[in-house]
């Protein structure tokens, strides 16, 4: 009996289901309740069908029991909702990642076997560990009490919030607006790791973050032998997907060699592009093509369907030897519009949530946040204000900073009101003196030390034509 005949027989059986409409679309298995409530989602991504039936029956059972109790009416009726662990440290959320695609309707449809886009395989497994040394690398990848640790990847606001009193969850930076953390993989639940267990336990950053990638890798050596990444296409694009292990897709952002190894085989295939790596949410790591016809469709969706709490980052990436660069196209394409909303969609509140943490220091200054703005010519940038009055503080790694200077509230005064606007990039090289970047600050954010005097008001005036 094939995978998806078993489980709709077994979920018909269940005795919530005795009323509902159950039935298999492809590896997804939809379920329509009595009431109204419907969801979805891939037994197969979440059971092993090589494990024993009765476990097998088991842990399926238990899947649906999880999805009745969270599915809701939706305003045409049904909403689809697909079961997932949580991955807050008091377990209280209710999905470990957004589902960009497809929620509202959107769907991943996989083109047809003749679709003539050859570049791009339909699948593509990975090897990356060799059986005979597998036992001293499952004990490597486990922790003391048995469970597995593992890297989360996440964006910046997420480790942010995390920052209470002299304790945080334990990351690193992985770009300026994504970090990695750890976790312990455990059956029900998804539990980060704090610096102070850290430092309880004598573990070092480094050391953990390692482990973890063993971690991340057993998992799917358990479930594939291999990393699994699906061909799909999405708003018209041809997208690649990682498709496990569950919950962790992002995660492969920690582990820079294998990455490094998927992006080499993929130029290989197809030598005038480059792979651009896409992480969307903690469950959607999406790889295209640089020169894929249907880009800016493809992130207009993300855009559409740009979710904070439970995004990444999803923006396009590159693998480099010295680790992961945004890849931002030449201004003045659609692409590039669409790519600079999104991209400041997230960054704005990346930073909002970096104030409200610094806000909480007592010698932070005036921190301001970011801004997003659109030339006379389309381009989508990102401004920080920088006011007569703040004195002392920082501003975001911006595009642009405006030096502000409100007019005097008193009338017997002269107007010496100023709005200059420039390029921060050249604020810096016109006024390195009041511009300096920040020690130990991530995402990253220039000190301000006063207001520009009159005499560097001009500069910065007669430099506000400059790109660089």
């Amino acid at each position: 009996m094939e995978f998806m005949e078993w489980a709709v027989e077994v979920a018909t059986k269940h005795p919530e289901l005795r009323d509902a409409f159950v039935q298999a679309d492809g590896d997804w298995l939809d379920v329509l309740l009595e009431d109204g409530r419907s969801f979805r989602f891939r037994p197969a991504a979440l059971i092993r069908p090589s494990v024993d039936e009765g476990t097998r029956r088991e842990l399926l059972s238990r899947l649906i029991t999880i999805a009745i109790e969270q599915a809701e009416v939706g305003q045409a009726g049904t909403k689809h909702t697909e079961a997932t662990r949580s991955d807050t440290p008091d377990d209280s959320a209710d999905a470990t990642g957004s589902d960009l695609a497809p929620r509202g309707g959107v769907e991943h449809n996989p083109p047809a076997e003749n679709d003539g886009y050859p570049c791009l395989p339909r699948s593509m497994d990975i090897k990356f560990h060799s059986s005979d040394s597998f036992d001293q690398f499952l004990e490597d990848a486990e922790s003391e009490d048995g469970a597995l640790i593992v890297p989360i990847v996440r964006n910046a606001s997420y480790f942010l919030q995390s920052h209470t009193d002299d304790d945080s969850l334990a990351y690193i930076p992985l770009t300026d607006f994504i970090g990695v953390g750890l976790a312990y993989d455990l059956p029900h639940s998804i539990q980060p790791v704090k610096y102070s267990e850290l430092e309880a336990e004598n573990q070092l950053m480094g050391d953990s973050l390692a482990q973890a990638v063993q971690g991340l890798r057993q998992l799917t050596y358990l479930h594939h032998h291999a990393i699994e990444v699906r061909h799909f296409e999405i708003a018209g694009a041809e997208v690649l997907a990682f498709m496990q292990p569950p919950n962790y897709e992002s995660s492969w952002m920690a582990d820079v060699e294998m990455m490094h190894e998927i992006a080499e085989r993929l130029t290989q295939m197809q030598a005038d592009a480059i792979p651009l790596f896409i992480p969307a949410a903690p469950t959607k790591l999406y790889l295209v093509s640089s020169t894929d016809p249907h880009l800016a469709d493809f992130f207009a969706l993300l855009l559409s369907e740009r979710d904070f709490d439970h995004g990444v980052y999803p923006l396009p990436h590159t693998i480099a030897a010295d680790g992961w660069r945004e890849w931002i196209p030449f201004p003045g394409s659609r692409l590039a519009e669409v790519l600079g909303a999104l991209r400041n969609a997230f960054r704005e509140e990346i930073y909002r949530v970096q104030g409200e943490v610094l806000y909480s220091w007592s010698d932070a200054g005036a921190v301001k946040n970011l801004h997003s703005r659109r030339l006379a010519s389309g381009e989508r940038v990102s401004v920080a204000e920088w006011n007569s009055l703040d004195r002392q503080g920082s501003i975001p790694d911006a595009d642009f900073v405006s030096f502000v200077r409100d007019p005097s509230p008193h009338p017997w005064e002269p107007d010496n009101s100023v709005r200059v606007t420039v390029r921060l990039v050249v604020a810096r090289d016109v006024w390195p003196e009041g511009l300096k970047k920040m020690d130990g600050v991530w995402p990253p954010r220039w000190q301000v030390a006063g207001f520009p005097d009159d005499s560097k008001l001009r500069e910065l005036q007669a430099a506000a034509g400059r790109e660089f």
